[in-house]
């Protein structure tokens, strides 16, 4: 599993962002959140379930029909789809919350 350190100052200063050239991490992601402002265009590129998290659900693209295996992702890296979701977009980021709340890139 991939270890996630919070973006500062202190750690990555000395640091630059360079974009991936290819989608090969994703290629075991069957299944990827999606947010509301995303949902007309991937609905019209994938099928979306709803998957429970907590108390209620989060809609997510379908990218695979078994665990660890994106058919969206070609053995050279390439993406196969019509829409990028935005999970995969922002990579290596994330956004995450605080135990206090507040949200940390």
């Amino acid at each position: 599993m991939t270890t996630i350190y919070p973006i500062s100052q202190t750690r990555h200063a000395a640091k630059h962002w360079q974009r991936f050239s290819s989608y090969a991490f994703a290629a075991n992601s069957a299944i990827l959140p999606l947010v509301g402002t995303e949902l007309a265009k991937a609905a019209l590129a994938f099928p979306i379930a709803l998957i429970q998290q907590g108390k209620g659900f989060v809609p997510a693209a379908v990218l695979g029909l078994e665990p660890g295996k994106n058919l969206f992702v070609a053995p050279d890296g390439r993406w196969l789809g019509s829409y990028v979701p935005s999970a995969l977009r922002g990579y290596p980021f994330l956004l995450g919350n605080t135990e206090d709340g507040k949200q940390l890139l």
